[in-house]
């Protein structure tokens, strides 16, 4: 992982340390550089990193691990105005969505 990378696994470990959700799920996603099947096991590896970090941290949930390669690209900002670099760094993630929180 990048430094960058590095920081967001832990504020995500420090999240799930904080709100003890019961379930989670995760998507890796990838840029649309390289073939496509390459691209899904590339998503498959970023999500098992992420799922050994957390597990480390102690998360003990449920994670639901969901590989797209580069089939969803990020969205949430004017992809117009970024150049092909900051395009693909966007593309490649790992969100989250949580699935069940502890009552």
């Amino acid at each position: 992982m990048t430094p960058n990378g590095d920081k967001a696994a832990q504020l995500l470990a420090d999240y799930l340390r904080i709100t003890k959700p019961h379930a989670v799920s995760l998507t890796g996603h990838a840029d649309s550089r390289g073939p496509e099947g390459y691209n899904l096991e590339l998503s498959r590896r970023r999500l098992a990193a992420i799922e050994q970090f957390v597990r480390a941290a102690g998360y003990e949930g449920g994670l639901k691990l969901v590989p797209l390669g580069e089939t969803v690209p990020y969205r949430l900002v004017d992809r117009s105005k970024l150049t092909i670099e900051q395009r693909y760094q966007l593309d490649r993630r790992v969100e989250l969505q949580v699935t069940g929180l502890t009552p």
